[in-house]
């Protein structure tokens, strides 16, 4: 083996163009430089391989920007209206009236407020269950607002005073937070995998709330990710 160089170079340069092993390494072409049994040198050009998980990867990367940002450009008028529009819709939904152990967020950012859901399913005699971070998610009963602190990342979870739900399977619905979301379910978060290491220990009901301008056609998928079943939006709804 003679050399071996990676070089940038455009296609229309055409192949009389002038190698430099200073030109800048990329993906496009690499160039092998061999001798043959006959010490002729032999010059191959060849394509490197498409690398699908980065690509994958930055994709997603952007479309969480993207999202992200727009969410966070929302006025507090904007948030409460939306919010109060999404909570209205779940309530409604026939999904509601069976649920008797509730698992919800405690919103960052701008994501869809969870407020009225609080209220309202202790008002109906729900329990209602909110996580801490602790090597994973873990779920604590909340029956007050005084019972949430700031914690994790700034987000308020249960006080240590709270007591944890005894089997995760008992949990009846569990609204799963959330930066985009597909029509078929699957959902881009915050990058922890919190929640889909969870559902993928647990399979459990879930629903996303969402703003309609997070719901896009299709997702590009990891093999990890796990889909919820009910995507609600101020307008619409959208079941896995």
């Amino acid at each position: 083996m003679v050399g071996f160089f990676l070089w940038e170079r455009a296609f229309d340069k055409g192949p009389s163009a002038a190698l430099s092993s200073s030109d800048t390494p990329c993906d496009v072409l690499t160039v092998r430089l061999s001798r043959s049994s006959s010490d002729a040198l032999h010059l191959d050009l060849y394509q490197k391989p498409h690398n699908k998980v980065l690509d994958l990867r930055m994709k997603k990367e952007e479309l969480r920007k993207e999202i992200l940002a727009k969410r966070l450009s929302l006025s507090e008028g904007e948030v409460r209206e939306s919010s109060q529009r999404i909570q209205t819709r779940l309530i409604k939904n026939s999904l509601w009236q069976d649920v008797e152990n509730l698992a919800l967020y405690s919103p960052v950012k701008n994501e869809v407020d969870t407020t009225l859901l609080f209220i309202r399913a202790l008002e109906e005699g729900k329990n209602v269950y909110f996580p801490r971070v602790e090597q994973g998610l873990r779920f604590y009963e909340v029956n007050d607002p005084g019972d949430l602190q700031k914690g994790a990342w700034g987000i308020l979870e249960p006080k240590d005073t709270c007591e944890e739900i005894e089997e995760l399977a008992d949990i009846d619905l569990l609204v799963v937070p959330g930066v985009v979301f597909d029509k078929k379910g699957y959902r881009i978060g915050y990058g922890k995998g919190f929640y889909d290491e969870l559902l993928k220990k647990q399979a459990l009901p879930t629903v996303a709330l969402a703003y309609s301008f997070q719901v896009v056609e299709e997702i590009a998928k990891d093999e990890w990710d796990q889909k919820v079943q009910m995507v609600i939006a101020e307008n619409d709804i959208y079941k896995a």
